[in-house]
């Protein structure tokens, strides 16, 4: 008697859980089928700002029942791959990339995703660096890191002696050696760091002298490849509800915040969505 009463109970256990295991197989084919979204973003992995912004894209698109694929690029390869249909959206992009790639495959939209500002940088303390004088004097050597805001900076004003360098370590010895005036540099901790550190420990006390001279805004925007426009205002509306419940758009003072909610939302969702490098 104890084997039907076993078979019974396993009988009656395997009813039940049908409809659940149904629903758990409906759920992930439903997930599965999602469409995918590719957005490309130049913004390095390592860069602080890097996991707020893949968070906001993969809730926004979420929640418009899109699957995101991130694709990490350099900033002139964006434009070039959206250009050939190989994206449906570029992350962040400012007007001064906007002016010196935008082949017209597509439109930004209307809200500030990401703040920032270019500074100058410089060693040497007979120089007084400011805009003006950056984009007047042609006999500054000033550098910039390439395919960056700073590089779209120095192509829109015509900045004579332009000189690209692969990495702050870089632009930290030639400013040490005085191949540069003057370093421009988004504003983010890393780079700041980066640079300091790198002249404490090799050129000692000049890092005492590094000056930082305001020089620019730069405000980040996403791009959306023209054949999404009907995605336009949803996108728009998703992604601001997104930056409202953090305060503002990201930026320096609320990153902390920011990333806070992206290492959270990834946790709940078990882990990133899917992205190349």
């Amino acid at each position: 008697m104890p084997l039907p009463i076993l078979s019974d109970l396993n009988t009656a256990f395997c009813r039940c859980l049908a409809p659940v295991v149904a629903g758990l197989i409906i759920s992930a084919n439903v997930h599965s089928q999602a469409p995918s979204f590719t957005v490309l973003c130049a913004v390095p992995e390592q860069h602080e700002s890097f996991e707020p912004i893949h968070y906001a894209y993969s809730r926004a698109l979420s929640e418009l029942g899109y699957q995101l694929t991130f694709k990490v690029i350099t900033p002139a390869r964006t434009f070039h791959d959206i250009t050939h249909g190989q994206a449906d959206a570029i992350c962040l992009t400012s007007n001064l990339s906007l002016s010196t790639f935008d082949t017209g495959a597509g439109a930004p939209l209307n809200i500030v995703l990401g703040k920032s500002q270019i500074n100058g940088w410089s060693v040497n303390p007979v120089i007084n660096v400011n805009r003006e004088r950056i984009t007047s004097d042609n006999s500054l050597f000033v550098g910039h890191i390439k395919n960056q805001s700073s590089d779209f900076y120095l192509r829109s004003y015509n900045v004579k002696h332009g000189v690209a360098t692969k990495n702050v370590s870089m632009a930290a010895k030639m400013l040490a050696i005085g191949r540069l005036d003057v370093m421009l540099l988004i504003e983010t901790e890393t780079y700041e760091t980066t640079l300091s550190y790198w002249l404490e420990q090799h050129q000692v006390g000049l890092s005492k002298r590094l000056k930082k001279t305001y020089i620019a805004d730069a405000n980040y925007t996403p791009y959306l490849h023209k054949r999404h426009q009907r995605l336009k205002k949803p996108l728009e509306r998703s992604l601001t509800k997104i930056v409202q419940s953090h305060g503002g758009a990201i930026a320096r003072h609320n990153i902390a915040q920011w990333s806070a909610a992206a290492a959270d939302y990834f946790n709940r969702t078990n882990g990133h969505t899917p992205h190349d490098n």
